[in-house]
């Protein structure tokens, strides 16, 4: 976090970089969490 911060304060690019990597992670959990979500419906459903 502390690498992040400073890269951020150096160019405005790294803190863009660094936000959209945070989004992507956030993105993927989020599909795992609903697929995980949705395939436990389907087993109760089977």
């Amino acid at each position: 976090f502390i690498f992040n911060k400073l890269a951020r304060s150096q160019t405005p690019r790294a803190g863009i970089a660094s936000a959209a990597s945070v989004l992507l992670f956030l993105g993927t959990t989020v599909l795992i969490f609903l697929m995980f979500r949705i395939r436990k419906q389907i087993e109760k459903e089977a």
